[in-house]
C-alpha cells in the first residue's frame, strides 16, 4: 500500500526550464500562448470535477530542430512564473527522462518524504494525482475529502513537455483533469492534435528583422563591435533566420576576424557550412559557446536517421538538392521499372517512399501540401544536411536526383502540352545544374552514362527556356554542356548527338538574340557533327540542321542563301519519305521539325518577290500537316501550325484575297494564344498583322488597340527592339488617321530613338531621316508573315 501524501504542498514552485537568454520576437506567437494558457480569475470552482472534465489547456509548439521552440517554451514559463501557483518543466526526449523530471518535481512540491525520493512510479503517480486535482494543502484525512473547496483551495499549474518527439512517452504522465495548461516541444506536426481540445502551431525561423536583431544583440554580447543592420539583414536571409546557425555565424566573425561579406563567400564550401551546423570534425572549430555547439548537434546531426531509417535520409538528401519551395511528388515516387536505376537505399517504390515521407513530416524536416501533392523543405535544413554529408554521399545523392529528374521530366521538345510539367521541374533542373558546379564534382568521377543523361536533361531544360520566349536564360543551361560532352567522356554517337542538340539549341537561341555570328557557328557545328556521323547525308537530323543553317541566313537577309539550304532540308524529307513512308512516325509527329523547312523556303520566296512559287510551297506544307492535324490546322498542342496559316494569310493578302487573308491571320493569331500564351512574340507578331487588315478596313480604334498589346509584348525583351520600334511607328500612324498628331509625333519620336539606338548597338548604318522602309528592314523575316 503506497504511503500517504505529506501534508504540506510546497507553492509556489517553480521548475523552470533552460535559460536561453533574450528572445526576440514571436509577438505573435507569444500573444497566443497568453490567450490561451494563462489562467482566469475564475479558474476554481465548488464544481470542480463537473467543470473541468476536458482537462488541461494544451498548446503544442512543433517544428524542426534548432527553429526555438524549446526558446519560446521556457521564455513564456519564465515571463508568466508568477501567474502560476506552480511551473514545471519536463525533459521528454526519452522515457527515463521523464520519469527523472517528474521524481524532481514530486520532490519539490512536497510530495515525497525523504525515504521515498527516487520510487519513479510513485513519483510519477503523485504528481498526475495532483495535477488532477491540485490542492493547495494536502487533505489531511479521509472526511476532508468531502468538504466543499472554494476557488482559492486549487493551484494554478503549468507543466512543459519539452522535446517530445516520441509522443507516445506521454500517455503515461498525461494528466486525465486539472485547471492547469501544457505546453509540449515536438517535431511531430501531429503533437498539436495529441489532445482533442489542444491546439498549436509550426514554428518557422524567425522574422528576418528580428533575426538581424538577435544578431546584432549576441555580436556584442561579449564585448564585441556589433555587425551593422545592413550586414545582419544580409545574414539573416542567408541563414533562413535560423536561431542556431546565426549564433554559429556570430561567433565565426570573431573567431576569424572576418567581415559578413567574407563570411558570405565563406558560405559556398561546405566545409565552412559543415561547421557552421555542427557536422565538422575539427577541434578547432568548436565556438566559444559550448552549450551552443551542443544544441547545434542536437539540432542537425542526422546520424539516428541515417542508421535507423537510411530510406527516409537519402530522400532527405535528394531533397536538399533540389529547389526547397514546392518539391512535386511525381518527381519523387517511381513507377517498378525505374526503381532499377536508382542507387539504393533511395525508396524507389511507392510505398517505401510513403513510409520515408512519413519519417521526415514526423520529424518536421519537410513539410506536405495534400492539394498540391508536393513537399517544401527549409533551406536551413538544406544546408545542414548537405553540411553532414560525405562526398561520396554528397555525389549519390546527386546522382539519385539527376536520374529522378531525367525520369519525370517530359522528353519531347517542341510541344507546349508538355510545358506545364516542364515548368513545375525546371527550378529543380537548375537547382541541380548549380550543386554540380557547386560541389565541385568531377567527371571522371560519375559513370559515362550520367554524364550524357545530365547534358542531355539540360539541353532540354534550354529548349523549354527557348520555347517559352526566354532567350537570353538558355545559354546558362546550354553551354556548360559543351566542354562537359568534349573534354569529360570518350567520344561516341551518343555523345555527338548530345553536343550536336546542344550547338543546335544555342544556335535557335543566337537567332533570337540577334547574335548572327554566333548563331552561324552553332548552326553549321550543328550540321557538321551530324554529317560526321551520318556518311550517306540522309537522317531526320540533317534535314533539321539543312533547315537551321538556311533559318540562320534568312535572319541575315540572305534569301537566296537561306532557299537553297531550305531545299537541301526538303531534299532529305523527300528521301525519308520515300524510304520510310509518309506516315513513320518520326515524320507524322506533331512535335518535329520536319517541314519547318518549307516554312522557311515560303518565306524565302516571298522576300524575293516569287508569290507563286511561295503559295505552292505553303501548300505543300498545308497538306502534310492536315495529315496529322486534320483540315484547317487547328490544334492545341503545335504552335508551329500557326505559322503555316499566318503565311498563308500573307500570301491572301499580296493576291488581293483581303477577307481571305484577314480570316487566316485572325485564326493564326488566335492559334498563337491557344498554343503559346498571351506574351509571346508570335502572338504580337499576329496582332500586327491584324492591326494591318483593320487599319485598312478603317477599324482605327481596334488596330491600336491590337498593335498596344503587341508594343506590351515587345518591351518584354530588349532583342525584340526593331519590332517595338516598327509597331510604335505603325500606331503612331494610326493615331494621324484617328485625328491624334500630338500622339502620333510622340509614338514616331519614340519609334525612331528606339531603332536608332539598336541600330548603333548593331553598327548598323542608318539613313536619315528615318522613312517606313527603314523600320521594316530590321525586322526580323518571321515578323513579316
Amino acid at each position: 500500500m503506497e504511503p500517504s501524501q505529506p501534508t504540506a504542498i510546497k507553492l509556489p514552485c517553480w521548475l523552470l526550464g533552460p535559460e536561453m537568454g533574450q528572445c526576440f520576437g514571436r509577438s505573435d506567437i507569444f500573444s497566443l500562448l497568453d490567450q490561451l494558457l494563462l489562467p482566469s480569475s475564475t479558474t476554481g470552482t465548488a464544481q470542480y470535477d463537473a467543470s473541468h472534465a476536458d482537462g488541461p489547456r494544451v498548446f503544442a509548439l512543433s517544428g524542426q530542430g534548432g527553429i526555438g521552440k524549446t526558446h519560446v517554451a521556457s521564455e513564456f514559463a519564465n515571463r508568466n512564473r508568477f501567474k502560476f501557483d506552480a511551473v514545471f518543466w519536463a525533459n521528454a526526449e526519452t522515457e527515463s527522462k521523464l520519469s527523472s523530471s517528474f521524481n524532481k518535481i514530486a520532490a519539490e512540491l512536497g510530495l515525497f518524504d525523504s525515504n521515498d525520493f527516487g520510487n519513479a512510479i510513485m513519483g510519477r503517480n503523485r504528481v498526475l494525482s495532483w495535477l488532477s486535482k491540485p490542492y493547495k494543502a494536502a487533505r489531511a484525512s479521509e472526511c476532508d475529502g468531502d468538504a466543499p473547496l472554494g476557488s482559492t483551495d486549487f493551484a494554478n499549474w503549468l507543466l512543459v513537455f519539452d522535446n517530445a518527439d516520441n509522443l507516445d512517452l506521454l500517455a503515461n504522465y498525461w494528466p486525465a483533469a486539472g485547471i492547469g495548461s501544457i505546453i509540449i516541444t515536438s517535431r511531430d506536426p501531429l503533437s498539436q492534435r495529441y489532445m482533442w481540445n489542444g491546439s498549436g502551431v509550426d514554428l518557422h525561423g524567425l522574422d528576418v528583422l528580428d533575426a538581424a536583431e538577435f544578431l546584432e544583440h549576441i555580436s556584442s554580447a561579449d564585448g564585441g563591435d556589433a555587425i551593422t543592420t545592413k550586414d545582419a539583414l544580409l545574414l539573416a536571409e542567408r541563414f533562413s533566420s535560423f536561431p542556431i546557425p546565426l549564433m554559429r555565424a556570430s561567433d565565426m566573425l570573431r573567431q576569424r576576424n572576418i567581415s559578413p561579406e567574407e563570411l558570405l563567400d565563406y558560405c559556398q564550401e561546405r566545409h565552412f557550412m559543415a561547421e557552421i551546423y555542427g557536422a565538422s570534425t575539427d577541434e578547432g572549430a568548436a565556438s566559444s559557446h559550448a552549450e551552443g555547439d551542443q544544441r547545434i548537434r542536437d539540432a542537425w546531426s542526422y546520424d539516428k536517421l541515417k542508421t535507423s531509417h537510411p530510406n527516409a535520409m537519402r530522400l532527405l538528401e535528394v531533397l536538399s538538392l533540389l529547389e526547397p519551395d514546392c518539391i512535386p511528388e511525381f518527381l519523387l515516387i517511381c513507377e517498378p521499372e525505374d526503381a532499377q536505376f536508382l542507387p539504393a537505399p533511395y525508396p524507389a517504390s511507392r510505398e517505401s517512399y510513403e513510409a520515408a515521407r512519413a519519417v521526415l513530416l514526423k520529424s518536421s524536416l519537410i513539410k506536405r501540401s495534400i492539394d498540391k501533392q508536393a513537399l517544401t523543405i527549409h533551406r536551413a535544413t538544406q544546408d545542414s544536411v548537405m553540411a553532414s554529408l560525405s562526398d561520396n554521399d554528397l555525389t549519390t545523392a546527386w546522382q539519385t536526383a539527376i536520374l529522378l529528374l531525367d525520369r519525370a521530366w517530359p522528353k519531347s521538345n517542341f510541344n507546349h502540352t508538355r510545358w506545364s510539367r516542364r515548368g513545375q521541374l525546371l527550378a529543380h533542373v537548375e537547382c541541380a545544374r548549380n550543386q554540380y558546379f557547386k560541389l565541385l564534382l568531377e567527371p571522371d568521377t560519375l559513370p559515362e552514362k550520367l554524364i550524357l543523361t545530365f547534358s542531355r536533361l539540360l539541353v532540354s531544360a534550354g529548349w523549354y527556356v527557348n520555347e517559352r520566349g526566354n532567350y537570353e536564360q538558355v545559354a546558362a543551361f546550354v553551354e556548360p554542356v559543351i566542354p562537359l560532352l568534349e573534354n569529360s567522356i570518350p567520344q561516341s554517337a551518343s555523345a555527338t548527338f548530345a553536343l550536336a542538340d546542344a550547338h543546335f539549341c544555342l544556335g535557335a537561341t543566337s537567332t533570337w538574340l540577334r547574335d548572327a555570328e554566333s548563331a552561324r557557328l552553332h548552326s553549321e557545328r550543328f550540321l557538321a557533327l551530324h554529317l560526321a556521323q551520318t556518311p550517306s547525308g540522309i537522317s531526320f537530323s540533317i534535314a533539321v540542321a539543312y533547315d537551321e543553317v538556311g533559318h540562320v541566313r534568312l535572319l541575315a537577309n540572305g534569301y537566296e542563301a537561306g532557299l537553297e539550304f531550305a531545299r537541301k532540308s526538303i531534299a532529305v524529307f523527300e528521301t525519308l519519305e520515300r524510304d520510310l513512308g509518309m506516315d513513320d512516325p518520326c515524320l507524322r509527329r506533331g512535335d518535329c521539325n520536319a517541314n519547318f523547312s518549307r516554312y522557311c523556303a515560303a518565306v524565302a520566296l516571298l522576300k524575293l518577290g516569287r508569290l507563286e512559287e511561295a503559295e505552292s510551297m505553303i501548300m505543300s506544307l498545308w497538306w502534310r500537316q492536315e495529315r496529322i492535324w486534320g483540315p484547317g490546322l487547328m490544334n492545341k498542342e503545335v504552335y508551329k501550325t500557326g505559322l503555316t496559316i499566318s503565311v498563308l494569310g500573307s500570301i491572301r493578302t499580296m493576291q488581293g484575297r483581303l477577307d481571305e487573308g484577314y480570316d487566316l491571320h485572325l485564326k493564326a493569331l488566335d492559334h498563337f494564344r491557344q498554343t503559346l500564351g498571351n506574351s509571346h512574340f508570335h502572338v504580337a507578331s499576329g496582332l500586327v498583322r491584324v492591326s494591318e487588315h483593320l487599319q485598312r478596313r478603317g477599324e482605327h480604334r481596334d488596330a491600336a488597340s491590337c498593335l498596344e498589346e503587341a508594343i506590351d509584348i515587345w518591351r518584354l525583351r530588349p532583342s525584340f527592339a526593331p519590332e517595338l520600334a516598327q509597331s510604335m511607328n505603325k500606331l503612331s500612324q494610326v493615331h494621324g488617321l484617328m485625328g491624334n498628331p500630338t500622339k502620333a509625333k510622340g509614338l514616331r519620336l519614340r519609334a525612331q530613338s528606339i531603332l536608332r539606338e539598336f541600330a548603333r548597338n548593331q553598327r548598323r548604318p542608318l539613313a536619315s531621316p528615318l522613312s517606313d522602309q527603314d523600320f521594316d528592314e530590321f525586322v526580323q523575316f518571321w515578323a513579316w508573315y
